[in-house]
């Protein structure tokens, strides 16, 4: 008795591929995946930002402040408010016989005006008004009359996060002797991120981002 073997082929029918979808709509979905990437991970980067203590090494990399040194001209940089009042507590201590206030147009003059109130004597205060930037302020300052960066020396005032951009561009301006001081903010966290609550992390995110943004594209351009 023979047995017969039959084979069968079994045969594959490929279904009928459907329309390719417009191209507008592919590129929808390429930036959504994309967007989606992004956003995930900014979300992450923000919870270590905010619950580790990397928020504190990003700040304290930015500090390059030093104790105020016997100087020439206090310099001080405009921005924040506080920093003439550090610079007229300089000025009364005995740190340096002259100030120079560095700002853009009439905000170098409304400086100018705060510091004689804070009882700097209006003769020894200096005003630079071309300052835009922080890059502007080495070379405008030393066009002033009488300043020479190679050889004087300078106390400049500005905040501890600015403080390593500050430097940087002095030191590319030819200042060769100069320090860089500032004093005790309020928004300034002292000690380790761990001692620090979230909220104060969250709040110094900001600044540390632009400050390190500008680090960046001075870099870039040429400016430190």
């Amino acid at each position: 008795m023979s047995k017969t073997l039959t084979s069968s082929r079994t045969t594959t029918v490929s279904r009928p591929r459907g329309p390719e979808p417009p191209r507008w709509r592919r590129l929808a979905g390429w930036l959504y995946r994309r967007i989606r990437g992004l956003l995930a991970m900014g979300m992450l980067t923000l919870i270590v930002l905010v619950f580790t203590p990397l928020t504190g090494r990003l700040q304290g990399l930015l500090d390059v402040t030093q104790p105020p040194q016997a100087a020439d001209y206090i310099v001080c940089l405009g921005g924040e408010d506080e920093r003439m009042i550090w610079a007229g507590e300089l000025f009364k201590q005995g740190y340096a016989p002259r100030v120079i206030v560095t700002n853009f147009d009439k905000a170098a003059l409304v400086m100018k005006g705060r510091m004689e109130i804070m009882g700097v004597p209006p003769d020894r205060i200096m005003a630079d008004s071309a300052s835009r930037t922080t890059g502007d302020h080495p070379g405008c300052i030393a066009a002033l009359s009488g300043i020479d960066p190679a050889v004087q020396r300078f106390l400049i005032v500005t905040n501890r996060e600015h403080s390593r951009r500050t430097a940087a561009c002095f030191r590319k301006g030819g200042y060769a002797h100069f320090t860089i001081f500032a004093g005790c903010s309020s928004s300034y966290q002292q000690g380790p991120t761990t001692a620090q609550t979230w909220r104060e992390r969250a709040m110094k995110i900001p600044t540390l981002a632009y400050e390190y943004t500008a680090l960046l594209q001075y870099r870039l351009q040429g400016r430190i």
